[in-house]
């Protein structure tokens, strides 16, 4: 989307591909969110997108946002996503919203999508069914892109990709069957995978929550 003139804000740490297709694309400008998963650091915000602006002279500049962030967790609270948004829209900036780990919070902790926001940003969020019901194999994922004229180039820039699986869509079908909906698509209050997913959570919780116990008994 940004073009080899343009230029990508990817936010680090993160999963590595998320770099590597940065840097294979597109100029790259890193924002150092540090390693523990802390409140986003506003002020650096501004300051990197400045930068990228700046780096891709005219060209445009994508934000290749993740929330829940992946590695460290962050599930980013409504203000982080609103200055986030706000940010990007007065520097008319890309922002390509990452929602794939939002079925997998552990802690209550709200999610807030980027297509929730009230806000004139150019938005692209991204998510799929992959991680929170581990069909990464079925090759399935969505994007819903508002905006007509980016929503083209979206579909130009992955023309090239592989179909989605007949089976993935399929699986997607059955997680988002649901009557009603909720700030996730991937946890539809009454879907009809909902109470697998809640028991999932909850085990992986306790899974959690044993380990920091014993690293802090042995560790200390």
């Amino acid at each position: 989307l940004a073009g080899p003139k343009g230029c990508v804000v990817v936010p680090t740490p993160v999963y590595p591909p998320f770099l590597n297709a940065a840097k294979d694309a597109s100029q790259c400008i890193e924002l150092d969110l540090g390693n523990e998963g802390g409140p986003l650091d506003e002020s650096l915000l501004r300051e990197t997108l400045d930068k990228a602006v700046a780096t891709a002279d005219g060209e445009d500049v994508v934000l290749l946002w993740c929330n829940p962030h992946n590695p460290t967790g962050r599930v980013w609270r409504r203000h982080e996503m609103e200055a986030v948004a706000r940010e990007c829209a007065s520097r008319n900036v890309i922002l390509a919203s990452d929602e794939v780990w939002s079925g997998l919070i552990l802690d209550d902790v709200p999610f807030t999508p980027a297509g929730l926001l009230d806000t004139d940003v150019r938005l692209i969020s991204i998510t799929s069914a992959s991680k929170t019901y581990n069909v990464a194999g079925l090759d399935v994922a969505f994007a819903v892109v508002e905006d007509d004229v980016l929503r083209r180039r979206y579909f130009r820039a992955g023309r090239d990709q592989a179909e989605p699986s007949h089976a993935g869509l399929e699986a997607l079908g059955a997680i988002l069957d649901a009557d009603g909906g909720g700030p996730c698509v991937l946890t539809p209050p009454r879907g009809a995978c909902e109470a697998w997913r809640r028991a999932m959570v909850d085990h992986l919780r306790a899974n959690r929550d044993t380990a920091v116990a014993f690293l802090e008994r042995e560790c200390d």
